[in-house]
């Protein structure tokens, strides 16, 4: 009787099994499909019917969210196609795609590389240091992170010894061999920082010989005394999650702002949505009628907006109630350029969604928007990594001058007074640049 028991219970243990395995795969739900977007419909949705949350992951044009794997794939193609190292044409890859800009936040949280590659795009020397060092060290690289007392800069240990590149200032620093300088090395001889044969389309030209620029971090680079190995400090975070996951009765809407070129998404709730709300990306804002947590702390929205607190991330959002239309808003790095007019969709998903494409309203302008155009469409968009420097023209830059002007007139983030100091900022930079162009 007791081997017979154990048979039956054996049975019904495999059996609760294969059932539980194919109840899986049925609801799990593959999508491969192309959205083609224009004026009329901008925007790509991907809505949950459901009244219960759904997981999910996605790409978008295989380019979006970029992971880890997607860097190196770029990185090599960048070092095939340049002829450069793997640790320079990771460099080359920090730089084209984050920019210098006051910071989101100022803890360490943003410093996580995905996050801030996708979603901040830009912030502090200590921001960007802390990204490079962080995308070499996934590519097997040893790495540490100096700080020099008003600068943060990273270097790699290659070819036997260590280098600096600073993804900050676009510079580096060679000895008479053409070898890159350490940070140590550097201090001890300054004059590789003035040296004017550094014709590289990868070093700032702001920065070639004695400059102001040049003499004044030559100042940082000479008091030794103040350097100091902040690397464990700099990688403190938390690793960001990779899965989507949007509460009952949602949609996620990924539009394209034509008027900057950027992309915005958020997440559009209505009444009856509920659950938990999760995305790979960073959540600045909320308006509308509802109810949520966030980190411990409740949100009562009354046809209200807030910005959410930058203090520490907010990796999660439970949806607790919400009366008529809603959103929340997320940050997406303004530097990458991901859509276009033939989009395709990969999402793997643990329940049926609707993707489509809709019409949405002009998106919110965002953190890094406004400032785009003093660090994005600056020298290093017109002369930094512009082979045919000859095309560069007076009338590109004041072209540039009117976009940003109209960026800033646009942006509710920004008051009067900021407003004026940003313009006569970008007026000074501008004839910096004029007088860089022949």
């Amino acid at each position: 009787m007791a081997k017979d028991f154990k048979l039956v219970l054996s049975f019904l243990v495999t059996a609760m099994f294969f059932i539980s395995c194919y109840r899986d795969k049925s609801t799990a739900v593959e999508y491969n499909k192309t959205i083609e977007l224009n004026d009329s419909l901008n925007t790509i949705s991907i809505e949950n019917k459901s009244s219960l949350p759904v997981t999910f992951s996605l790409s978008i044009n295989g380019i979006f969210p970029l992971y880890f794997e997607n860097i190196s794939n770029k990185i090599d193609a960048i070092s095939l196609q340049e002829k450069l190292s793997k640790q320079e044409a990771a460099y080359l890859f920090v730089r084209r795609n984050t920019f210098y800009n006051s910071p989101y936040s100022t803890e360490t949280w943003q410093h996580e590389p995905l996050l801030f590659i996708n979603s901040i795009g830009g912030g502090f020397c200590d921001d960007l240091a802390s990204v490079l060092a962080a995308v070499w060290k996934n590519e097997g690289d040893s790495v540490r992170i100096m700080n020099i007392d008003a600068h943060v800069i990273p270097e790699v240990f290659t070819d036997r010894k260590w280098q600096m590149l600073d993804p900050t200032c676009g510079t580096f620093y060679t000895n008479k061999k053409g070898e890159k300088l350490s940070v140590e090395e550097i201090g001890n001889n300054l004059n590789a920082m003035f040296a004017t044969n550094a014709d590289t389309q990868y070093f700032n030209p702001l920065y070639r010989g004695r400059t102001f620029l040049s003499v004044y971090f030559s100042k940082l680079y000479e008091a030794k005394e103040f350097f100091r190995d902040v690397t464990q400090y700099s990688f403190n975070y938390a690793q960001t999650p990779k899965q989507f996951t949007l509460p009952g009765k949602s949609s996620l809407q990924i539009s394209y702002n034509k008027e900057f070129g950027f992309a915005n998404i958020l997440v559009c709730l209505e009444t009856n949505s509920k659950g938990k709300l999760q995305l790979p990306l960073v959540p600045f804002s909320a308006k509308g009628n509802m109810s949520f947590a966030a980190n411990n702390k409740v949100f009562h929205l009354n046809d209200t907006s807030v910005l959410l607190p930058t203090k520490s991330y907010i990796n999660e959002i439970e949806i607790a109630q919400v009366s008529g239309k809603s959103e929340v808003n997320y940050l997406v790095n303004p530097k990458l350029k991901f859509l276009k007019t033939q989009n395709r969709i990969q999402l793997n998903s643990s329940a049926p969604l609707v993707i489509k494409a809709t019409k949405s309203n002009k998106p919110e302008i965002q953190f890094g928007a406004t400032e785009t155009f003093v660090g994005l469409k600056s020298l290093d968009d017109i002369l930094f990594f512009n082979k045919a420097k000859t095309k560069t023209s007076t009338t590109n830059i004041d072209s540039l001058k009117q976009q940003f002007l109209q960026a800033i007139k646009t942006s509710n983030r920004v008051t009067p007074k900021e407003r004026e100091e940003l313009i006569q900022l970008y007026n000074e930079y501008l004839s910096l640049i004029k007088s860089k162009v022949k």
